[in-house]
């Protein structure tokens, strides 16, 4: 019983789910990204932990994962004599912007920023706690840029790097305030 080659299968093999058991139409993200095991180079270690993040763009897609990742852990029990304890946290929802209200958050962009420097982003595999917001009331979310590379703000979001160019902040309530305003004007009533 080798825990370091059943665990580094288990990364290998989860490669595979993505491209063999997700359509190529949809979008899959499976990451290890901990790996623990022994404590010596010369002893084999009896367990090892290996922690991750599973991302899709749909529940399907996720129930797709969690399945396949179950046949997977599986099958090493089986083939390499070992005992894993699967678990998987729910994590949060997938966030799906309502239409009519991110029609209304771009116009109020366009209002703030000008027409060319606007524009709606495709489905990424962020992970935003918002999501609880939109469960609640119809929303939406924008994404403002806040890097400066005059000022060496460059680091993404989760570097230990990460900085804000605070100017972004004056920015951002602009469009709040255009938004809100567009959402509560008399003429939306008559549309």
């Amino acid at each position: 019983m080798d825990t370091v080659v059943a665990g580094s299968l288990f990364v290998t093999q989860i490669q595979s789910i993505a491209s063999r058991s997700i359509k190529f139409t949809e979008a899959a993200v499976i990451t290890v990204g901990k790996f623990m095991a022994g404590n010596a180079s010369n002893v084999i270690p009896e367990t090892a932990l290996l922690e991750g993040s599973i991302r899709g763009l749909s529940v399907r897609v996720r129930d797709n994962i969690i399945s396949r990742l179950h046949d997977i852990v599986s099958g090493l029990e089986k083939a390499y004599s070992v005992q894993c304890q699967f678990q998987i946290h729910k994590g949060v929802p997938i966030l799906i912007n309502n239409r009519e209200i991110a029609e209304s958050l771009y116009d109020a962009l366009v209002q703030v920023l000008r027409p060319e420097n606007v524009s709606y982003l495709p489905p990424i595999m962020g992970s935003e706690d918002s999501v609880y917001f939109t469960l609640e009331r119809p929303s939406a979310i924008m994404r403002l840029g806040c890097s400066n590379k005059k000022r060496g703000i460059v680091h993404s979001l989760h570097s230990p790097y990460f900085d804000i160019d605070e100017t972004v902040l004056k920015i951002g309530t602009e469009i709040f305030y255009e938004a809100v305003k567009c959402y509560l004007s008399p003429s939306k009533e008559n549309k």
